[in-house]
């Protein structure tokens, strides 16, 4: 994959280091079952509760929305299954798909997009591939870009020029192939994009924890990860969400783990999430940084 982007490698002693220490507090969180099933209504913690009054935070709204976007994912995934798409192809790789995922998210950190666009490309690019298409090496980095530009012109205010996208790809893919790739893209998804990506759940999800920023930046990379493992698409977005909050949670030695306001606003219990928690969590070994330098390099300063 031709690239601008210089990939300074990570350093993996401090990733298996990290992962180390969230297999073991995972492990031990796992035996502790430290959540209730039944939450009591005076340990919720109303997060909401300080932007009351603030008309751009719609306050009102916010318990509708997310009821909105969790039955939308469930609509959307068991009427699209995304996960099974590589059984279907005979080019390409889960290895190669993750390598153009990892170019992606050097690509929008580079062009210094907001979070929403990079979650958004990867559902976009995961979605076509699924929809009964065979798909050759050469078309990876065309897909992905071509979902990168979609994705920016949905969700930033002022996008980059697709003269950029194509200066990006070191001219492997022209202005052209974008646009006519784009319209391939968009007419297979009817001109609609109606799915809610793990970005919407992680903000909603992070206030419920109260996360400070040493918890919302290893919530976000450990949610990366998960954008870059195509065994990871068995699991819906919100819970991709929560289960990086609640490893998030192990490594800080947060207490308790998960409480009862996280297992209201989540809708998942400590149980349900612990198996793509420690998924994540394999993730973080010094070997993976090897294979997918962007995202780990993208958070080096945080570990």
């Amino acid at each position: 994959m031709g690239s601008k982007a210089i990939l300074i490698s990570p350093d993996t002693a401090s990733s298996d280091r990290l992962a180390h220490k969230l297999t073991l507090v995972l492990g031990t969180s796992a035996r502790s079952k430290v959540v209730c099933d039944a939450p009591k209504e005076s340990n919720i913690v109303n997060t909401d509760g300080a932007d009351v009054g603030n008309s751009l935070a719609v306050d009102d709204y916010v318990e509708d929305m997310y009821k909105f976007y969790k039955v939308t994912e469930i609509c959307s995934t068991s009427s699209h299954q995304v996960h099974g798409y590589m059984d279907l192809q005979y080019d390409i790789t889960e290895r190669e798909r993750m390598i153009v995922v990892d170019w992606l998210i050097d690509v929008h950190r580079e062009f210094q997009l907001t979070p929403e666009v990079l979650y958004l490309a990867v559902q976009i690019f995961d979605r076509y591939l699924a929809m009964d298409l065979v798909v050759t090496k050469e078309e990876m980095q065309l897909i992905g870009v071509t979902a990168m530009f979609i994705a920016s012109k949905y969700e930033e205010v002022s996008a980059p020029n697709i003269d950029r996208f194509a200066d990006i790809t070191d001219n492997a893919c022209s202005t052209e192939q974008i646009l006519e790739m784009e319209k391939s893209i968009m007419v297979k998804f009817k001109w609609t994009l109606p799915f809610p990506t793990a970005y919407h759940f992680l903000v909603h999800f992070l206030k419920a924890a109260e996360a400070n920023e040493e918890m919302g930046n290893m919530v976000f990379f450990l949610a990366e990860l998960g954008l870059l493992q195509y065994a990871m698409l068995k699991y819906c977005p919100s819970m991709l969400a929560a289960s990086a909050v609640y490893a998030a949670q192990s490594a800080l030695m947060s207490s308790p783990l998960w409480n009862e306001t996280l297992k209201l606003h989540t809708g998942y219990s400590e149980s349900q999430l612990i198996d793509c928690a420690k998924k994540l969590v394999s993730f973080c070994s010094g070997a993976a940084a090897k294979e997918c330098p962007a995202v780990f390099w993208k958070y080096s300063e945080f570990m």
